[in-house]
């Protein structure tokens, strides 16, 4: 149930005020429920219902920092496009009848909330008996980006229902709906990630009726290697893991419990009130497919939660997954803080780096920020472009890293000698793995079989030490009474 975050503070509406400040429709609903008893102030919560505020968010936030994209403007674009069924119209508000008039506003609607704050006198946001906004999804979104306080109404009525299926089933690309589940992420303290395993099969609607409040669900297809780099990150607070100089060899044994088939990792994004919850929910999932931790992971904090969904909710993050070597060389420099962590983005030699491909040499002044203005003289693309479009970019451990994409074109057209050699090495993950899912599952079957092995020799040992009297003896001689 989605909730608001409220004070005390007196509204002083009366009746007369009151109702004409709410959408006829929502009149027309509550008839002589309508009290002022019900306005209060409050900030509106994200809600898994109205996944269009995070478009909203996403936009509103390019705009503020000053950075707005042509893929954020197309992300609010879009999903406007899909609300008003293409006309670029709102029911009973004839100021709004084109892309332009709706930008346009909201810009002003903004600037005026941010610089007089909220007038109860003038609009309520009505919320249905859940909490959920039931219209009102720009001011919500302003509110929520200013942490400021609004005025809104509490209703018995039922919410409405404009999840991520309404804006998938009109059209919005996979990579805007991605993007707004991140930005989801970014404002909501109660929203956590779950992955199923490949190791999980089938039982798709049990997992969704242990869901509370399911904001976003995707597949991420990953081979050998981006199994190995995602488990990597999801369990990345294990001391299991083993040494990260020696690529965490304990991954491994839970590689092949984990994806005994490079099947799709089911990811879903859900709300849920407490970590508490969350752990009954992990419990009740794993009595679904009976087979212990290896079915499902989910995460425990805002922080994981943002640091593993920038890894599946990017394609260029996905491609990475699948294709880099983020252990190959020492990272002395990353570990010293010299690449530091900024929103800022950081050139090729980090990518590289990151990728497996060339080791980062020092730099004496810690300088690995991108000069925006001399790439985008080279590519012709503008700096904002490069700094805030997704498309040029990924998240891996808190570093805005270029897309391999971008560094191939940078490469290409720079066309040095050492950018000829470096090319010979990026192109060929250009083109993906040939038979690369059949060679992971021979590779996944052997891990497999080779970890049964091992198992059932040390079984057998111990059987035989049984019987001769010395088991205890020989556990105690290594230590492991």
């Amino acid at each position: 149930m989605a909730q608001l975050i409220e004070n005390n503070q007196e509204s002083n509406i009366d009746m007369d005020s009151l109702s004409q400040q709410i959408d006829a429709d929502v009149m027309a609903q509550l008839g002589n429920e309508l009290s002022p008893d019900m306005v209060k102030q409050a900030v509106p919560s994200m809600s898994h219902s109205r996944f269009d505020v995070a478009f909203k968010l996403y936009f509103l936030e390019g705009l503020m920092e000053g950075e707005c994209s042509e893929f954020r403007r197309a992300c609010y674009r879009e999903h406007i496009r899909a609300f008003s069924d293409g006309t670029f119209s709102e029911p009973n508000n004839p100021e709004k009848n084109t892309y332009a008039d709706f930008e346009q506003t909201f810009v002003d609607l903004y600037d005026n909330i941010k610089e007089q704050g909220f007038n109860p006198r003038q609009s309520l946001i009505p919320l249905a008996k859940d909490g959920s906004i039931l219209n009102g999804a720009h001011r919500t979104a302003v509110s929520i980006l200013l942490a400021r306080d609004t005025s809104v109404l509490q209703t018995p009525l039922p919410s409405r229902d404009f999840g991520y299926q309404y804006f998938k089933h009109r059209g919005i690309t996979p990579a805007m709906l991605d993007r707004a589940a991140q930005t989801f992420i970014d404002y909501d303290d109660k929203s956590f990630l779950a992955f199923v395993w490949p190791a999980a099969q089938g039982h798709e609607q049990a997992i969704q009726d242990l869901l509370p409040e399911l904001v976003y669900s995707t597949t991420v297809s990953l081979d050998y290697n981006g199994a190995h780099n995602l488990l990597a990150q999801a369990y990345s607070k294990e001391p299991w893991l083993g040494a990260e100089a020696e690529n965490y060899p304990g991954i491994k044994s839970k590689l092949v419990q984990c994806f005994p088939r490079f099947d799709e990792v089911r990811v879903y994004l859900f709300r849920a009130e407490s970590l508490e919850d969350v752990l009954a929910i992990k419990d009740q999932v794993r009595a679904v497919f009976n087979i212990g931790k290896h079915a499902i992971h989910i995460t425990d904090t805002k922080e994981e939660a943002i640091r593993l969904g920038e890894l599946v909710f990017n394609a260029n993050a996905r491609h990475f997954l699948n294709h880099a070597k983020p252990r190959a060389f020492a990272s002395v420099a990353l570990q010293k803080d010299e690449v530091k962590k900024t929103k800022q983005l950081l050139d090729e030699r980090v990518s590289l780096h990151i990728y497996g491909l060339k080791a980062l040499e020092h730099q004496e002044n810690n300088d690995y920020l991108a000069d925006l203005d001399v790439i985008s003289a080279l590519t012709k693309i503008p700096p904002h472009e490069l700094n805030d479009n997704p498309d040029h970019f990924f998240f891996y451990n808190g570093m805005k890293l270029m897309s391999l994409t971008l560094v191939e074109r940078i490469l290409k057209l720079r066309g040095t000698e050492q950018d000829q050699r470096m090319l010979r090495l990026v192109q060929p993950l250009m083109k993906g793995k040939q038979y690369g899912k059949y060679l992971d599952q021979v590779k996944s079957r052997f891990y497999f079989f080779k970890l049964r092995t091992v198992i059932h020799i040390k079984v057998f040992v111990a059987n035989i030490l049984r019987k001769l009297g010395l088991f205890h003896i020989i556990k105690r001689l290594l230590g492991r009474s």
